[in-house]
């Protein structure tokens, strides 16, 4: 059952792409309404359910979620503008380059050695990301610019893996989340009201806020509620397994109900990427089994 739960969770992400297309507002204003729309559906299941509470938590133990919502709330925009300016393999395959910033940046703000294991995944997926570098160079700066964004979507989220691992774990998920998500809400407002984001609003037809609601209410709300308990319930390795269910089911969304074609460079990129990260968090789990044998 938590497996299913992951996989639901992981496909319904995966189509995030597709939304943001036929929404076509702003990114900023997109990231924006993501998260003001989920904030109320997870305050009225954490009360529903009393999994909401701040009783005896102190500063630093929700400053670290501060944070790690600042983060999310530009990881989101970054990965939107992508979206909206390039294709969307090609944004979710550098965005899934997170993996890798991850160990680049572990032995500076973790004390972490990085292993010959994790150098060879660093550099293999490099050079995949090199590929989808180079496969977009043809296709003008429009593309590159969104390409970009993908990129530094990928380096926010990592910063916010690594702000979570550090964070004390003295909160419920539910409180958590609520934190990240009006953190989200309210960085992200002040480049909503001081640009003409809004404007775009105009455009919005039924369907398109209809699909908004859903992006806020079920692939935010609703899905972060699930994730967050099933992510203790199973192990490790089936969770990073499961997870690159988003980044595949991403791509044949966008090729099937977007037309969207898959050029050699993408696969390749795509492979070595993909593949190399799973190849690490494949070896390492079985170290870590062969260390308890």
């Amino acid at each position: 059952m938590h497996k299913l739960r992951l996989i639901c969770v992981m496909v319904l992400w995966g189509s995030i792409g597709i939304f943001t297309r036929y929404i076509g507002i702003s990114p900023i204003l997109l990231a924006f309404l993501r998260a003001a729309i989920a904030l109320p559906v997870i305050l009225l299941f954490g009360a529903f359910t009393k999994s909401l509470s701040f009783k005896g938590a102190a500063r630093k133990d929700i400053l670290p979620y501060v944070l790690s919502g600042v983060l999310m709330g530009f990881s989101w925009v970054t990965l939107f503008i992508g979206f909206a300016n390039t294709d969307i393999a090609a944004s979710i395959i550098a965005f899934n380059m997170c993996p890798v910033y991850v160990l680049l940046l572990a032995p500076l703000l973790l004390k972490e050695k990085l292993r010959l294991h994790q150098v060879i995944t660093v550099i293999v997926a490099f050079a995949g990301l090199v590929l989808i570098v180079f496969s977009s160079l043809n296709l003008g700066e429009t593309k590159i610019y969104g390409l970009l964004f993908a990129i530094a979507s990928g380096v926010f989220y990592a910063f916010f893996v690594i702000v979570n691992r550090k964070a004390p774990k003295t909160l419920t998920n539910t409180s958590v989340t609520a934190v990240q998500m009006a953190t989200a809400t309210v960085v992200i407002l002040p480049f909503v009201l001081f640009g003409d984001a809004f404007t775009t609003l105009g455009g919005m037809d039924t369907r398109a806020l209809i699909m908004l609601l859903i992006l806020g209410v079920v692939h935010t709300g609703i899905a972060y509620l699930f994730y967050f308990p099933v992510y203790k319930k199973l192990p490790a390795l089936t969770i990073s397994v499961l997870s690159y269910l988003e980044p595949f089911s991403s791509m044949a969304f966008a090729a099937v109900l977007l037309g969207e074609a898959l050029t050699v460079y993408h696969v390749a990129g795509g492979v070595l990427v993909l593949g190399s990260t799973l190849f690490c968090v494949v070896y390492e789990s079985r170290q870590a089994a062969r260390s308890f044998a």
